[in-house]
């Protein structure tokens, strides 16, 4: 069976965040607007919790590809979505918005052999992990090398 996920590992430009928004993100101040709308409409669904403003983080998360989605942990425990070429992660929980993070030197090549993947549950990468480790598990699943 055919997959019919892309070829690339996603990010904010990828995914539908809202129904109402209806569309993924075209730009860096897209992502920001969604993050400070998406704040605003939980404050207004749930007054009673402690929505921050948007703020920019000052710690240097590692960036991961899960489920075939480049993202970071936030200290609040969600994971937002990271923009690799934006150098933009924004987490609509909490208000982070991380501008600094780590990125392997080898990300294309990482998500070359992970897009080589036909499932997108086994499109998954975190430090240490290397391309060869990447390449040794497309071949015992059967999935092409790249």
């Amino acid at each position: 069976m055919p997959t019919i996920w892309p070829r690339e590992i996603l990010t904010p430009e990828h995914t539908l965040f809202a129904p109402r928004l209806g569309r993924a993100v075209r730009s860096p101040e897209e992502y920001l607007t969604l993050q400070r709308e998406v704040i605003a409409h939980n404050r207004a669904c749930l007054p009673r919790l402690s929505w921050c403003d948007p703020w920019i983080a000052s710690t240097k998360p590692v960036v991961v590809i899960n489920m075939g989605r480049w993202l970071l942990y936030c200290a609040c425990g969600n994971a937002p979505l990271v923009h690799p070429f934006w150098k933009l992660a924004c987490c609509l929980e909490c208000g982070a918005v991380y501008r600094d993070f780590v990125m392997p030197d080898d990300a294309q090549a990482i998500a070359d052999v992970l897009c080589a993947r036909s499932e997108i549950h086994q499109r998954n990468w975190a430090p240490p992990e290397t391309v060869e480790t990447l390449t040794a598990e497309n071949l015992a699943h059967g999935d092409p090398i790249a």
